[in-house]
């Protein structure tokens, strides 16, 4: 019965002590090249990309915001800032179009080679009172 006890402890923590002793063994990669890796897309670039202002589709408004690598934030703080400038320009198609917009959704984030991030936002609700072009 021991011994059964015993094997089966071995068993069981045999998983954990490799998974310990591996780690440590592998050397990291370069964090360059961690960097450029999360920027490489898998995605063809989305025609919202090119836009620069707001526009107006099917009763909700759309706007990009955009960050550039040499902001030099980290990437989740780039990202949220590219979320905050096209909530930006959503304000600004409120201010112009005279409509009542509210809030803005954070669609699609798309990352360039160059590392740029790119932030789809969509205006919540609008109620136009006129039809607005930027």
């Amino acid at each position: 019965m021991k011994k059964v006890l015993g094997l089966l402890l071995f068993i069981i923590f045999l998983p954990g002590c490799f998974i310990t002793i591996v780690p440590s063994l592998v050397p990291p990669p370069p964090k360059e090249a961690v960097r450029r890796s999360s920027y490489a897309s898998d995605y063809p670039k989305p025609a919202w990309v090119n836009r620069t202002s707001y526009w107006e589709e099917k009763e909700f408004m759309y706007a990009v915001g955009v960050i550039p690598e040499s902001e030099g934030y980290d990437f989740s703080i780039r990202l949220r800032i590219s979320e905050m400038e096209g909530k930006k320009q959503l304000l600004l198609a409120n201010n112009i179009c005279h409509g009542i917009i509210v809030g803005g959704i954070p669609l699609q984030t798309w990352v360039s080679a160059d590392g740029t991030i790119h932030t789809l936002v969509r205006g919540e609700r609008i109620i136009p009172r006129e039809k607005c072009k930027p």
